[in-house]
């Protein structure tokens, strides 16, 4: 993939379509020499694996999602080296989302101009005060700042509000498509990828619930000469080949199962919804499901009939397919072990050091947060302060989040300790996300208000860290977090 000239410049059509045929070829045929059928459209491959594709890129989308990074950083760095040169040249008189390309404008730059064409789609206005914002009832569970901030932009398709080409990517192929995008009907995650076997057999799986395995069914729905079943004279499909057909049916008779399929079977993706009763019985010894590696073996020595000739027994064909799940399984627990012995070697290296116990002013906050009302209460306990500080107790409406009612708590933690000229201070909270967050400098569209203002009213004392802890250690807040959200309930007209 050229990745690297697809940041820069949108591909011509023709090129995009070359590189996909390229893939496209790479996927179905054996070698460079020998071409193969093309089973499944491209625009299915390029589907994500749980809309039953197999999460090919598509080459054009994927060329917008790389320019509107570019797009991204003119937006969020316009003082930068760049978006001086490019913006001095073609935005003069307007915005980077509003200029037009002229007609003297370079590829390059319309390129850019297209990748901002994807940003319009998934980005908006994020409110900071709201001062300059009428009042609606729908907005009012945005928490704005208290600091002197307007507005800012941020990228709704991601949970930080950053661009990223993965999101981008994402909302092109959406827009594009729009709901077939959706899953519906047959569960491709649950009942083929997230199964405990090998990759391999779960590209076969795929191809069999796809009819893209040249049975003779699916052979002469393309046209091709339709033939009888080897072995028994029958006609031959997908069912046929791995169910219905006497061979097969011995074949599960012989195997170690607790269930095994039946002949009326409507499909092959119905058996696959029934995988959880096929649970392999003792004493073979195999945990790893026993029955893709049966349906692996069946298709492989169908083959070895059709194409030279050689037959074997429905015993050998169940003791190949026990053996082969004995292998991958054995494989696995390998490579578990030598991800264990890593792990302890790195913890014997670096023994975990417990940090020492926070001194100096520090604050215990919580929240707690009622989803049905969209209310919570909030507590912080102080703790260390000269002079003695008042716990923090007040109730909140319009709260849509969990996570944005901890914010709310240690945003008023900071907040009174800027107020009472402390110069120091630790808050201590059991939201480990949140925590993470603000070490990290993170932040989400719905929080970006608080997180500003927790930041802001930072800056005014000396120092102030926010530390993670357990649950446990944070009853005293917790407790009054609740005696907050109690009195709202009690009395809903009740607010603090």
């Amino acid at each position: 993939m050229p990745n690297y000239a697809m940041s820069c410049f949108k591909l011509p059509a023709s090129l995009c379509k070359q590189i996909q045929s390229l893939l496209t070829r790479f996927w179905w045929d054996a070698n460079p020499t020998k071409r193969k059928m093309c089973w499944v459209a491209w625009s299915t491959l390029t589907k994500l694996k749980y809309a039953g594709g197999l999460g090919f890129r598509d080459i054009a989308n994927f060329n917008d999602a790389l320019l509107a990074k570019i797009g991204w950083r003119l937006i969020r760095e316009p003082n930068s080296l760049v978006a001086q040169v490019l913006l001095g040249k073609y935005a003069k008189n307007s915005t980077f989302l509003d200029c037009e390309a002229p007609s003297v404008a370079s590829h390059g730059w319309r390129s850019i101009l297209i990748g901002r064409d994807l940003i319009k789609k998934g980005i908006s206005w994020v409110v900071w005060n709201g001062e300059s914002i009428r009042y609606e009832g729908f907005i009012q569970k945005i928490i704005t700042s208290s600091a002197p901030v307007a507005y800012a932009l941020v990228w709704l398709p991601d949970i930080t509000g950053e661009y990223t080409t993965k999101t981008g990517y994402g909302l092109a192929c959406y827009s594009e498509t729009g709901p077939t995008l959706l899953p519906t009907g047959f569960e491709w995650l649950k009942h083929i990828w997230n199964i405990p076997t090998s990759p391999k057999l779960k590209d076969f799986l795929w191809k069999v619930v796809k009819k893209a395995i040249p049975v003779s069914s699916n052979l002469a729905s393309r046209g091709i000469q339709p033939f009888v079943c080897k072995r028994c004279g029958g006609i031959e499909d997908d069912l046929h080949v791995f169910v219905t057909c006497p061979f097969a049916a011995e074949v599960w008779q012989l195997s170690p199962l607790t269930w095994i399929p039946e002949a009326a079977l409507p499909s092959m993706a119905h058996l696959l919804t029934l995988n959880t009763r096929m649970i392999t019985l003792p004493p073979v010894g195999i945990y790893v499901p026993l029955w893709p590696w049966l349906l692996w073996n069946l298709w492989k020595f169908r083959n070895k009939l059709y194409f030279d000739d050689r037959s074997f027994t429905a015993q050998e064909v169940v003791n190949k397919a026990i053996t082969d799940a004995r292998e991958w399984q054995a494989a696995q627990i390998v490579e578990q072990r030598s991800s264990l012995t890593t792990s302890q070697v790195a913890t014997s290296r670096s023994p975990l050091i417990t940090p020492p116990p926070p001194s100096g002013p520090l604050c215990y906050v919580d929240a707690a947060w009622s989803s049905d009302t969209g209310t919570c209460g909030i507590g912080g306990i102080f703790k260390n302060t000269s002079p003695t500080l008042p716990e923090i107790k007040f109730s909140q409406h319009s709260i849509s989040s969990a996570l944005m009612a901890e914010a709310i708590a240690i945003r008023a933690a900071v907040m009174k300790a800027a107020s009472s000229n402390l110069r120091s201070l630790t808050v201590l909270s059991d939201s480990k996300v949140l925590i993470t967050m603000l070490k990290t400098k993170t932040s989400r569209p719905a929080l970006f208000g608080i997180l500003f203002d927790i930041f802001y009213f930072s800056s005014v004392l000396d120092s102030v860290s926010f530390l993670f802890i357990p649950r446990l250690q944070n009853l005293e807040a917790d407790g009054v977090a609740k005696s907050a959200l109690a009195m709202i309930v009690v009395n809903p007209s009740a607010e603090g």
